[in-house]
């Protein structure tokens, strides 16, 4: 995959100043860590500006940034507040929380008006109600036997599917799945999976019933199959090799229809990774067109009926008379559609040489 990499000319005067990122409208606008403000970038103008916050500088503030409608939402790490910016007037404000800073969340998911932060060295998930911009906390020290209570460095990014939170193992070989019907955290052991000492994952990306974990120091992408049955254990996890040796790889990511991008920490290239959620984890699908557009390859309109049958593999019966061509567009309300045009057999059949039939998939 080739593509052009442009950088924004901004001058700052020192290094590690933001982490994290959100798009609200065409402006995005990025988490303070070691510096005083919020930093934004209008796409039309292509213009930088700040947002001032009244913290101090070098206090690694924040780490992640979400949003909720036309505001957004900094997830502290040492910062003893949450942080949130009003989108439409630029200004910056805090919800009062019981922490007391010391690397307490890492990243964090919305679920609904809800935002829940991974915890990494707090004994907690941390929750804010965006309808009250209120602050609470799910107590997780009991978990594991109790083992939570003195865990550091835990989970590094969430992501949601249904009504799961899942948490990217970072230093505890263990995922951390949050029941939000009842607020009960489990988890699930990957450790014979593992192949790194530490920091296995750093980023959560939920498509379908699947979880994808980005690889911080593992060499490979986690996998969770969410939809497994109860029991399997780390069955339900499985990995798929990067083929990249050096460590640090990389720190969080973001999907784009079928394609995973997984953001360099340590690397000089932006990792890519096709993902098939749309032939066997769409759970939902939209069938949007059945036929060959007038613009095909044989100029033909002509309706031909199918059935798609979404599980390994995409499978498609064709019933009647049908041209050699034929497009299908298929897509959800959140991934938008993708476009494939499917060529049929047209060798005669065994038991009749009269009847074209196709493959079996396509």
């Amino acid at each position: 995959m080739t593509g052009i990499f442009n950088k924004h000319s901004v001058t700052f005067t020192s290094d590690k100043l933001y982490s994290g990122a959100v798009t609200i409208g065409t402006t995005v606008f990025f988490a303070p860590y070691d510096t005083d403000s919020i930093g934004y970038l209008d796409t039309i103008t292509d213009s930088w500006g700040t947002i001032p916050t009244g913290e101090n500088t070098g206090e690694q503030l924040f780490w992640g940034i979400v949003a909720v409608g036309t505001n957004a939402y900094c997830i502290p790490y040492n910062a003893t507040k949450v942080g949130i910016v009003d989108t439409l007037t630029k200004t910056f404000s805090t919800i009062d929380t019981t922490i007391f800073g010391g690397e307490s969340y890492r990243g964090g998911v919305v679920v609904g008006t809800k935002i829940y932060f991974a915890p990494y060295d707090a004994d907690n998930i941390g929750v804010v109600d965006t309808d009250t911009d209120t602050f609470s906390q799910i107590d997780i020290s009991a978990a594991g036997g109790g083992a939570f209570a003195s865990d550091s460095a835990k989970y590094n990014g969430a992501t949601v599917i249904n009504s799961n939170v899942y948490f990217a193992a970072y230093d505890h070989p263990e995922i951390g799945v949050l029941d939000i019907t009842n607020n009960t955290l489990t988890t699930i052991d990957i450790n014979t999976k593992l192949g790194a000492a530490d920091e296995f994952y750093r980023g959560a990306i939920g498509i379908g019933t699947k979880v994808y974990f980005i690889p911080y120091k593992e060499q490979n992408v986690g996998v969770l199959h969410t939809d497994a049955a109860a029991g399997d254990g780390d069955d339900h996890f499985s990995t798929i090799d990067t083929g990249i040796t050096t460590s640090e790889r990389y720190s969080g990511g973001y999907a784009i229809e079928n394609n995973i991008y997984f953001a360099p920490w340590n690397l000089s290239d932006i990792g890519v990774m096709s993902h098939p959620a749309f032939w066997s984890e769409n759970t939902s699908p939209i069938i949007t067109m059945m036929n060959v557009p007038s613009s095909g390859p044989y100029g033909k309109d002509q309706v031909i009926e199918i059935t798609l049958t979404f599980s390994k593999k995409i499978t498609v019966n064709v019933v009647g008379s049908f041209p050699p061509y034929i497009l299908i567009k298929i897509g959800t309300a959140a991934t938008g559609s993708l476009c494939i045009y499917c060529l049929l057999y047209t060798s005669p059949s065994p038991r009749d040489g009269l009847l074209s039939r196709m493959p079996s998939s396509a």
